[in-house]
C-alpha cells in the first residue's frame, strides 16, 4: 500500500498566563508535565525513546506559537517536523528563520538569518512555517547529505505524490520541482558552506523512497560511487508483483568468468542486484515476528528464482555508511566498482552550526 508522509498533530500546552500556580501544581500532580518554552508546559509521554524525544520536539515548536512576532518563522529541521517530514533526532531545539540579526541563543530556540519572500511561508495549525520547498534547501544546506536526503526525498514524496505501480507518471512533475531548486540554489545561495552537498542531494533526491532508511542506505551506495539505483524496482515472481527499495540491473556478461561474487545462475538474462532496508517494525506488525520471517524467506526465494539477487539491511548497517557502500560496491561487477568515485559532497559532514551564518 502506497503511503505518504503526514503532518503530526502538535501538542496541546497549559500557558502559565492562562493559569495561577496553585492550578498548575494541581495539574501537574494530576498528570506529569514537562516545561516545552518559556511559560509553556505541555503532558508527558510513555514509549520507546525516539517517540518521547519527538513528543518534546513538537511541544517546543507548538510553545513558540504566538512568541516570535509577524517576521520569524519556523524553518529548518523543525519545519520540517511540522510538515511530517523525516527528520534527523531533536537538537534539544526550535530552528526558526528571521531578517534580523540572531543576537543570543536561548536554551529553546535556535536563530536563522534570512530574507524569506512571501511564497516561501505558510501557516499550519496556527504557526508559520517554512514551505516545503524551502525546507528542503534549508536541510540540504544545513544538515549534511544524510539526513538532507531524507528531508528531500519526504519533500519530494509529499510534492510530487509518486505511485510505484505507475513511476513514471510523476518524472516530469519531479524533474520540474529539481530544476526550480536547483536554480534557486545557484541564484540565492551561493556564498553557502553547505552549497556543495546541497546540489548533489537535491539531485539524487526521488520521491520514490518510502522511508528515511531506505533513503540512508541509497545516499550510502552513491556518496561511495555506486551507481543511481532503480528506486522501487518491480519484479514478477509467481504472480505476484515485488517492488525492490533499490536495484541495479546487469547482464550476466558484465562480471567476468574469474569474479568471485559472480552470480550463479543458470538462467540467461539480466542479473537484478537488490538492496532493502527493513524497518525495526516491519517485524512486529502481526505480533509475530516469525510469520512475517517467513514471508520474507519465501519472497526471497522466488526473486532468486527470477535472477533477483537480494540483501537486506537494517539501521545497523546505516552506522557505518562507508562500509555499507563498499560492500554494496562489491555486489555489483568488478568493471562497474573498479570506476566508482565516491561523490565528495555527498560524503561531507554537517557545516559548522554553533555560529549563526547569513543566508542560511
Amino acid at each position: 500500500m502506497t503511503t505518504y508522509p503526514t503532518a503530526p498533530r502538535l501538542p496541546s500546552l497549559l500557558l502559565a498566563r492562562d493559569h495561577t500556580r496553585a492550578t498548575l501544581r494541581r495539574l501537574e500532580g494530576e498528570r506529569p508535565h514537562f516545561r516545552a518554552g518559556p511559560g509553556a508546559y505541555a503532558e508527558s509521554v510513555t514509549g520507546p525513546a525516539w517517540q518521547v524525544r519527538e513528543h518534546q520536539a513538537l511541544a517546543g515548536i507548538a510553545a513558540t506559537r504566538g512568541r516570535l512576532g509577524d517576521q520569524v518563522v519556523i524553518s529548518h529541521a523543525s519545519a520540517a517536523r511540522v510538515h511530517g517530514l523525516w527528520v534527523p533526532p531533536w537538537d534539544g531545539r526550535t530552528h526558526v528563520t528571521g531578517p534580523s540579526a540572531p543576537g543570543r541563543q536561548s536554551a529553546y530556540l535556535q536563530r536563522h538569518v534570512a530574507e524569506l519572500g512571501a511564497d516561501e511561508v505558510l501557516e499550519i495549525d496556527g504557526l508559520r512555517v517554512t514551505t516545503i520547498s524551502r525546507t528542503i534547501l534549508d536541510c540540504a544546506l544545513r544538515l549534511g547529505p544524510r539526513w538532507g536526503l531524507a528531508v528531500a526525498d519526504s519533500g519530494f514524496r509529499i510534492l510530487v505524490r509518486p505511485s510505484r505501480e505507475d513511476p513514471g507518471a510523476h518524472l516530469s512533475r519531479q524533474e520540474a520541482i529539481r530544476g526550480h531548486l536547483l536554480d534557486w540554489l545557484g541564484r540565492d545561495f551561493r556564498c553557502c558552506p553547505g552549497l556543495p552537498t546541497a546540489i548533489p542531494v537535491v539531485s539524487l533526491a526521488n520521491g520514490l523512497c518510502e522511508s528515511s532508511g531506505e533513503s540512508g542506505l541509497i545516499w550510502s551506495a552513491v556518496a561511495n560511487g555506486a551507481p543511481e539505483p532503480e528506486r522501487q524496482y518491480p519484479v514478477h515472481a509467481e504472480g505476484i508483483g515485488y517492488f525492490l527499495d533499490a536495484a541495479w540491473e546487469f547482464p550476466l556478461s558484465a562480471w567476468t568468468a574469474d569474479e568471485p561474487r559472480r552470480p550463479r545462475t543458470t538462467r540467461g538474462g539480466l542479473i537484478v542486484i537488490g538492496e532493502e532496508y527493513d524497518g525495526e517494525l516491519k517485524y512486529a506488525q502481526d505480533g509475530d515476528p516469525r510469520r512475517e520471517v517467513l514471508r520474507e524467506k519465501t519472497r526471497q526465494d522466488r526473486l532468486l528464482q527470477r535472477n533477483v539477487f537480494l540483501q537486506r539491511r537494517t539501521h545497523v548497517d546505516l552506522r557505518d555508511p562507508g562500509r555499507l557502500g563498499r560492500e554494496i560496491l562489491a555486489r555489483l561487477p568488478r568493471r562497474i566498482a573498479l570506476a566508482a568515485r565516491p561523490i565528495p559532497g555527498l560524503l561531507a559532514l554537517p557545516p559548522d552550526t554553533t555560529r549563526p551564518r547569513r543566508r542560511v
